[in-house]
């Protein structure tokens, strides 16, 4: 069925990245955005990749959009039918950017960033919970596909392990919050320059970071300590001092 005199009429927010969308034909569909936004990698849709941001968005000329200037919009036709596609492109991103041992380690970190945001924890709470073993796991079966099942396999380990909402907001800041995706980056370059890109050192140190003043640090967004380079980042926690 083709949309081209359809048009969108109103949306609400259920929960999380859930919209119900209302169509001008009568149409109605619950669309979730979490998969593409916990893996789409363009940074202007990371600030939306989170429900406080997220349920901001308005119907413009019978579009649904985020953004004063159309920061974010998705196909009418996909809308409608209920699904957000990823694209190919985004499928073989972090294929064709990361060596493999990179990639697993990159989604391992994003995945305890993604877990502590979403229960409200801090990161060394899920990397205890987990503990060495699960952790392993999690890096040796991680591969591209992975990234589209992030919210998925981050709720069953919630169940699995039976992690409780705590009271860690880190929302409370007076600037842009980066994406999970962009902390996950600075703890695998941490890593990986602390183990001397050592793979089978890489949880032992990822343990040790995580759990280390370092990620205090790092979690801090009202000052920009994760932005430096990873030679400072690194010096600061192998000498033991702030920079």
């Amino acid at each position: 069925m083709t949309t081209e005199h359809i048009h969108i009429t109103k949306a609400e927010h259920i929960k999380d990245m859930k919209l119900k969308i209302f169509f001008s034909d009568g149409n109605v569909q619950i669309v979730d955005f979490i998969q593409y936004l916990t893996c789409h990698p363009h940074p202007q849709y990371n600030k939306y990749n989170g429900p406080k941001k997220f349920r901001h968005f308005k119907i413009d000329n019978g579009n649904l959009v985020w953004g004063k200037d159309w920061d974010m919009v998705f196909p009418l036709d996909q809308l409608y039918h209920g699904r957000i596609d990823i694209p190919d492109s985004l499928r073989g991103f972090y294929k064709t950017t990361e060596p493999k041992r990179h990639f697993k380690l990159l989604f391992l970190c994003a995945l305890i960033e993604y877990t502590a945001r979403k229960t409200k924890n801090r990161n060394r709470v899920i990397v205890n919970a987990l503990g060495e073993t699960k952790l392993k796991e999690l890096y040796q079966q991680a591969n591209a596909e992975s990234i589209l099942d992030l919210d998925k396999i981050s709720e069953d380990l919630i169940q699995q392990y039976l992690i409780e909402e705590d009271y860690f907001d880190i929302t409370d800041s007076k600037f842009d919050i980066p994406a999970h995706w962009e902390i996950a980056k600075v703890y695998k370059r941490l890593i990986i320059k602390v183990s001397q890109d050592n793979p089978k050192q890489y949880i032992r140190v990822l343990r040790t970071v995580y759990n280390s003043w370092i990620a205090e640090k790092i979690d801090d967004y009202n000052c920009a300590f994760y932005c430096d380079t990873t030679e400072r980042i690194a010096y600061a926690y192998l000498t033991g001092k702030p920079l």
